[in-house]
This record gives structure tokens, C-alpha cells and sequence, in this order.
């Protein structure tokens, strides 16, 4: 068996050890930040990012939960809403792409990620 071979299988085995190696009770929290619609979910473009975490044991209502911030089309509220996400105490802040700059009054303390799907 080659190294490759062998390295893919022990990641394989360790896997599942993995995710019971969550902490019980740990709820984490995700903002999403968007140009989308404001409301309580976003559009149906996040369905594969939330399906995807709960493949990896997070469910929302469970082990996680996710603050839904969508500007309306309006950018300018972007910086608005991401101070507001820090101050909910978020974890981490997903975008669906590359901030233009960096929201004012935000803290070097919660991180942000960007993402694109692909078709």
C-alpha cells in the first residue's frame, strides 16, 4: 500500500472519532453576512454550505446556530450589520464574497471567512 493509500485510510478511520470528540453542549454560532434579503433565513443559495455542516454534525437548533444578516442590496449597510454580528458574539462570519474593506467597529477577534459555490 502506498503512502497516499495509507494516509487516506487513517483519515478515513479517524474521521468518526473526530466528531464525537465534540464538546457536549457546545452550541457554535455563524453569522452569515449578505447583500441578500434581511430576514430570519437567507436565500436558498446557503441550503449546500448548511447542508454541508450538518454532514460534519453541526445542526443548526442543535450544535449550531446561525444569525442571518442580509443588507437588502444595499451595501452600505454591510458595516452596520457586521458590528452587529460581532456584537451577538458570533464565532465565525461567513460571506458570500471578498468585503471591498473591512467593516468599521468590528473586532480582530471574530473571524471572517469568503466563499463561492461552484455550479
Amino acid at each position: 500500500m502506498d503512502r497516499r493509500a495509507f494516509l487516506g485510510t487513517l483519515g478515513l478511520l479517524a474521521a468518526p472519532h473526530a466528531a464525537e470528540a465534540q464538546p457536549a453542549g457546545k452550541v457554535h454560532r455563524i453569522g452569515i453576512l449578505t447583500l441578500g434579503p434581511a430576514g430570519s433565513h437567507p436565500s436558498v443559495w446557503w441550503q449546500p454550505f448548511i447542508d454541508g455542516l450538518r454532514e460534519l454534525n453541526y445542526v443548526e437548533g442543535h450544535t449550531l446556530a446561525i444569525a442571518y444578516a442580509g443588507a437588502d442590496a444595499n451595501p452600505d449597510r454591510l458595516p452596520e450589520l457586521a458590528v452587529g454580528l460581532v456584537k451577538a458574539k458570533v464565532d465565525l462570519i461567513v460571506t458570500p464574497t471578498t468585503p471591498t474593506r473591512a467593516p468599521g467597529g468590528t473586532s480582530n477577534e471574530t473571524p471572517c471567512r469568503t466563499g463561492r459555490s461552484s455550479p
